[in-house]
């Protein structure tokens, strides 16, 4: 029998003892069914409390419009802020955006209603920097119903200066329900960079007593520190009297109704164009150009760019209110000016101020009421302009022009006298043969000094371009004819029908160019021009007659009559 080699274990608690005779072995106590329960135990249910409803005022938290969420959007509905929206009467939508410093306040026509639904009163800027603040206006077209998609506004204010502002569809006019009783303006107190609105809807009517507009851009007190720049579609100034059935014609309106004050100087004036509303064939009666064109007066102390795209209608610029009365009522200078459509009524007065450039590209003073040819037959007796009926069809007077250009205003259409080329073309249809109209219409270009290089196409009637002639001296009943003067290169495709061209040059006691009463001063005119010199009697609005260029120096195709 074999024996095992294994070891026994070493650990005394690893033999296994054996029984003990005559032992009990002890019961395991078990303690968790004899005692009580352990409080994290339970054996029963409680009652269950009823839930009770409080009937009573909730508690005060904000309600936001559906499909409003964010802060942004909720600020607008207010009629201050940095972003504003709202509605005017018609349905069209516009927001107006403060970028910058400040923010702005909008009061409507109705501000009982207590939201922006109608048209605007008051546009009111307020704590703006004239260095960061920038103001964006935008519209939107009502989509219910058939609109200009232009909103309305009755005043604009800032007190501190801002930068630029920016209204795109907005237009300055007397809305339909008016809040405040003072007149349709803006007050820009600290200036502006850059200013561009829409238009000026000005409707004065005399019955009803309608203050002018006025735009004044600047304190007196303190000089503007930035020449601003101004853009605007165009101005509508209208003048009526609303107790009579057609206002009467003939009669110019010289009281301004729209008046752009710049209490410094102006970097850019663009206009598209300064006239009466638009009417149509109907009521052209009953609205003559004449009679119901208000005055629009520019003023500020120089403007180095003037830009009018349109007609410029019964307009004046001028530093004082009332132009052309002394030395000191015109601008120190105008750098360049230009016109796009026929100017009638116009007046410039630099006074003793250079004009750098001057173009009219359609002529200075309207041909409307006057018959060039039988072409012309058939034109309303309401459209006729200022020359028509004696009028100053423009009036520019400088301390010296450094160069002049003028357009036709009109196109005179002839027919060849001999009868069988009449119809050239076919029968039933008159062939015309085309040359220029008039240039310069019942106006005077008076320089105290010398005029440029001069281009004009077309005629000369019952004007008059004079240099070295002080008009500030004519007005206050002094000769005006003084210092050494010079015109030219001078270049006209056309004729001088009563109408002069002259340097220094007084046309003596007789007031006709030429008489032996004449006196030639220290004045030289170069030039040529393709037309001839013819008179009939009639007079400039200096008072003068006779028709030609006249100077102590003449050099080149100048003819006189």
């Amino acid at each position: 029998m074999s024996r095992t080699r294994r070891r026994r274990s070493a650990d005394p608690s690893a033999a296994r003892p054996g029984p003990r005779p005559g032992a009990v072995e002890a019961l395991e106590p078990r303690q968790l069914l004899t005692g009580g329960p352990p409080p994290y135990l339970s054996y029963f249910h409680p009652q269950v409390v009823p839930r009770t409803v409080l009937y009573g005022p909730a508690a005060p938290t904000p309600l936001h419009p559906v499909q409003i969420a964010s802060t942004a959007a909720l600020n607008s509905l207010n009629n201050s802020g940095k972003f504003i929206q709202g509605t005017d009467t018609l349905g069209d939508q516009y927001t107006i955006v403060v970028n910058g410093p400040g923010y702005a306040v909008v009061t409507p026509t109705n501000p009982s209603e207590g939201v922006l639904d109608s048209n605007i009163d008051t546009i009111q800027l307020v704590g703006t920097d004239p260095n960061r603040t920038t103001v964006v206006g935008q519209v939107s077209p009502s989509p219910r119903v058939v609109s200009s998609g232009v909103v309305t506004f009755n005043h604009l204010t800032d007190l501190s200066g801002v930068k630029s502002i920016v209204l795109d569809g907005f237009s300055l006019a007397e809305p339909a329900t008016v809040t405040s009783s003072a007149s349709p303006a803006i007050y820009l107190a600290q200036g502006v960079g850059y200013l561009e609105f829409r238009d000026i809807q000005a409707p004065i009517d005399l019955a009803a007593g309608t203050p002018p507009i006025d735009i004044v851009i600047g304190d007196p007190s303190s000089p503007l520190k930035v020449a601003p720049t101004i853009h605007l579609q165009d101005i509508q100034n209208t003048v009526f009297n609303s107790a009579t059935t057609v206002n009467p014609n003939g009669v110019p309106q010289t009281v301004p109704t729209v008046n752009l004050i710049v209490n410094g100087q102006i970097q850019d004036l663009n206009i598209e164009a300064a006239a009466a509303s638009p009417q149509t064939f109907f009521d052209q009666a009953a609205f003559p150009v004449v009679g119901t064109t208000g005055r629009t007066a520019i003023r500020a102390t120089a403007i180095n760019h003037l830009e009018v795209a349109g007609t410029a209608r019964n307009t004046t610029v001028s530093r004082s209110a009332t132009p052309f009365v002394g030395s000191f009522s015109g601008l120190s200078h105008l750098n360049s000016a230009t016109f796009g459509g026929t100017a009638d009524a116009l007046g410039l007065d630099v006074s003793r101020g250079k004009i750098g450039h001057l173009y009219f590209a359609r002529g200075l003073g309207s041909t409307n009421g006057i018959i060039n040819s039988p072409a012309d037959y058939g034109q309303s007796a309401a459209t006729a302009g200022y020359p028509s009926f004696g009028l100053y069809g423009g009036l520019i007077s400088a301390g010296s022009i450094g160069a002049l250009g003028v357009g036709q205003s009109s196109t005179i259409r002839q027919t060849s006298q001999d009868p069988n080329l009449i119809q050239s073309t076919g029968n039933g249809t008159t062939h015309y043969f085309v040359r220029p109209g008039n240039a310069l219409t019942s106006a005077v270009v008076a320089s105290a000094g010398s005029i440029g290089k001069t281009q004009i196409a077309g005629n000369l009637q019952n004007s008059e371009i004079k240099a070295g002639f002080d008009y500030p001296s004519y007005v206050l009943g002094l000769n005006g004819t003084r210092g050494p003067s010079k015109i030219g290169p001078y270049r006209q495709v056309g004729d001088l029908v009563n109408s002069d061209v002259s340097a220094t040059y007084r046309a003596g006691p007789t007031k006709h160019y030429g008489s032996p009463s004449s006196v030639a001063g220290p004045g030289k005119i170069t030039g040529s021009t393709t037309g001839g010199a013819f008179v009939s009697g009639q007079t400039t609005p200096l008072g003068n007659t006779g028709a030609g260029f006249f100077a102590r120096i003449k050099r080149g195709r100048l003819p006189s009559a």
